[in-house]
């Protein structure tokens, strides 16, 4: 029928559910100029459709697929439990075979993809009115076993896809028979061809290195028993004798008896990854034994003045034996109380950002006092952000005694102790300045 043609009976009854103002304003505009349905109401949410379908009693609500609180499936099968229920069209962006089929299954008589609303829905509304409430079943085409079939295969597809960007493949073991059925993708993992592989379990374990081979079995055993989810790293070995990393997850099936009859499950290559982690653990290694092995003092304190770490010279050097006595505690209960503040300044400035060093005493847990000297800079935490100082700290008691000690020598006799020529030269001299400088005799 054309808009020409004589209209013998009321129009459609159309209410419009859609979270899109825009789109709700086009489709008004669009449906007005149509002789055959006028708009009794519009909606942005499935609740509100719910309320508006109860009151405004149209004969055809266009739902949007997806809305916010529940989308559009769920308030057409809610719509469709009601006495002398309205048909419901979706309505979607996507022509999604999905979609489609999940819309025929609760209950809509269409499906108009947005960017074909011109030609999809004039012949939509322009059928249910000439064909009446009674004979809507004309308008299914086509039939939901086909909109099954394809949506089975869109969603097969989009899963193969998915597993070939994550290079990932799926297995299928069959317990009862022993038969192993898995997709090309997860014979590649283990570098072999899907034809080069026989029907069980055997022609994939021979390719798992020897070392976890054991590991891979305990763990298969350990989920089977337990009823849990089956995960584990282990390394294969291709025919090029390349070593690849794989990580393998599954699920078992049980009979009602208990007994487990199938695994199904994915696997992944994780080759690059783990040779990242195993760089970084190395190297985590080499520095741990770099720090705990250096005779001074290294520590890490926050911006609290906190200690949060520190190696085993340190506690040394605080003549403590454990770690609990350090780790939490602030600077404070460390340094003697003359030098607290300039401490504090100290590691505020390098927190801050500047590297810095300072000279300062310490008190052991014995009470003894040590002059140490430290040297600090500000390092970031990778996972805060937090600013925190990373010090290093010389334990210089000695050193400076030995100073001391060399400076007597030089200016006393070592018999006596007292001054020598050396030492009465240099403040002779000294006075001879002062003298010279304010104009007065010298005695």
């Amino acid at each position: 029928m054309t808009q020409s043609n004589q209209i013998t009976h009321s129009p459609l009854r159309v209410l419009l559910v859609d979270d899109s103002k825009e789109f709700l304003s086009a489709v008004r505009r669009y449906i007005v100029t149509m002789p055959w349905a006028h708009i009794v109401g519009s909606a942005n949410s499935a609740g509100e459709a719910m309320r508006l379908v109860e009151s405004c009693n149209p004969d055809l609500v266009l739902m949007d697929i997806t809305l916010p609180g529940a989308s559009g499936i769920e308030a057409t099968r809610a719509i469709k439990r009601l006495p002398d229920s309205p048909h419901v069209a979706m309505m979607s962006l996507h022509d999604n075979a999905e979609y489609r089929y999940h819309a025929r299954e609760a209950g809509a008589i269409g499906y108009i993809v947005k960017s074909a609303m011109e030609n999809t829905l004039p012949q939509l509304l322009e059928t249910l009115y000439n064909l009446g409430r009674e004979a809507v079943h004309k308008l299914i085409d086509p039939p939901a076993s086909a909109l099954a079939r394809a949506a089975l295969q869109e969603s097969e597809e989009r899963l193969r896809l998915a597993l070939e960007a994550g290079d990932m493949g799926i297995f299928d073991w069959d317990l009862v028979s022993g038969v192993l059925t898995c997709s090309p993708e997860y014979a590649h993992l283990h570098g072999r061809r899907l034809d080069q592989l026989a029907d069980n379990c055997n022609s994939l374990s021979l390719n798992v290195h020897a070392e976890d081979l054991p590991g891979v079995e305990q763990a298969i055993a350990s989920a089977r028993h337990h009823r849990t989810p089956y995960t584990h790293k282990y390394r294969v070995l291709w025919p090029d004798d390349s070593l690849h990393w794989i990580q393998s997850q599954g699920r078992f099936q049980y009979a009602k008896n208990g007994d487990a009859i199938r695994m199904t499950g994915v696997g992944q290559d994780i080759t690059d990854s783990m040779h990242n982690i195993l760089s970084l653990q190395d190297t985590q290694q080499r520095l741990s034994a770099i720090i705990d092995n250096n005779p001074q003092c290294i520590k890490l304190l926050d911006q609290r003045g906190t200690v949060r770490e520190m190696n085993p010279a340190g506690l040394v050097m605080l003549g403590v034996d454990s770690v609990d006595h350090v780790i939490g505690k602030s600077l404070e209960n460390f340094v003697a109380p003359e030098y607290l503040e300039q401490v504090q300044a100290f590691y505020a400035d390098v927190v801050a950002g500047t590297a810095n060093q300072f000279v300062f005493e310490i008190l052991r847990l014995n009470g003894e006092r040590r002059l140490v000297e430290s040297h600090a800079v500000p390092l970031a935490c990778p996972t805060t952000g937090e600013i925190c100082a990373l010090s290093l700290t010389i334990d210089i008691t000695q050193r400076k005694e030995a100073e001391e000690q060399l400076r007597f020598m030089a200016h006393y006799d070592v018999l006596t102790d007292l001054p020598n020529r050396l030492l009465f030269i240099d403040r002779l001299q000294q006075a001879m300045i002062e003298g010279h400088r304010h104009q007065r005799p010298i005695g």
